[in-house]
């Protein structure tokens, strides 16, 4: 047996797409709804789980049956991200309780992760594997197009953006003029991906969007409403309530990013294929 467990709703873009075996040669094309644990086959092979954010408080059940005592299959967690602090409709002042993201994927056999652990203690305990969707080719069509608004906002969809912004920029300020909008809702990757493309920053308190805004070379402004949007290796700038301008200014590039992204994804594979075989 070899399949493939994940999120399986095509309501959020980043989940839908953060699935190894859509890019990648593996076997386990026969997929699994995570929140449907009950669904899932107890039989010898491998189990590719992820991507996305599924290591958090309200999946945790089922991350736990997942790994029920008698499985026979062994798991393999690629590109899996996690949160175990969310303040709705508020922003995070610093990262806190990160040390908590690792626990979700402890038990498994072996675990690519999302979260960076470079500057932490696990940094040894864990691989840097980030969402395979990188390895999309979209990427390489859409990084180069020109833009066509300074800021795009790229809305979580359960969470807004613009709530967070001062009153008196979201409606006067010159800098929001033709400024785009756009979400994480739905299952079309290209057309998420040709609207950050089209935005020279993106304001977003998305994972994805910070992501993929990231992989497309533009710059991107976090509202970190949770704290698995502190764990990325190249980081936004994050929004803290100051001035528009100021986020702007913090903001940068990472030329580099998507082949690192890429380069990270198709070593796990290797390593992988070289541990289990064909999977």
């Amino acid at each position: 047996m070899h399949i493939s467990v994940f999120r399986k709703h095509k309501k959020n873009a980043g989940d839908w797409h953060s699935v190894p075996a859509r890019f990648l040669p593996l076997k386990g094309q026969e997929t699994f709804d995570l929140a449907a644990p009950e669904t899932i086959p107890n039989e010898a092979g491998t189990i590719v789980l992820g991507g996305g954010g599924l290591g958090r408080p309200d999946f945790e059940p089922f991350l736990n049956a997942l790994m029920r005592p008698d499985r026979k299959y062994q798991v393999i967690a690629w590109g899996v991200g996690a949160d175990s602090v969310t303040k709705k409709k508020e922003i995070l002042s610093e990262p806190t309780d990160m040390e908590r993201l690792s626990s979700y994927f402890e038990d498994m056999d072996d675990v690519g992760t999302r979260i960076d652990f470079a500057d932490s203690p696990l940094k040894n305990n864990f691989c840097w594997v980030p969402c395979a969707s990188c390895l999309s080719p979209l990427f390489d069509s859409l990084r180069d197009i020109p833009t066509k608004r300074k800021i795009g906002v790229y809305e979580h969809l359960r969470e807004s953006v613009v709530q967070h912004l001062p009153r008196k920029s979201r409606i006067t300020n010159r800098l929001f003029e033709g400024i785009g909008f756009g979400s994480n809702r739905g299952s079309d990757l290209e057309e998420k991906l040709r609207f950050l493309a089209e935005s020279e920053y993106v304001f977003t308190n998305s994972y994805h969007g910070v992501y993929w805004a990231t992989l497309l070379d533009r710059k991107v402004v976090c509202f970190p409403f949770k704290n698995g949007l502190f764990s990325f290796r190249h980081r936004p700038a994050y929004f803290h309530g100051q001035s528009v301008q100021d986020a702007l200014d913090a903001a940068r590039t990472y030329p580099d990013a998507l082949d690192e992204c890429r380069q990270a994804n198709l070593e796990f594979y290797d390593r992988m294929k070289q541990k289990y075989g064909d999977f």
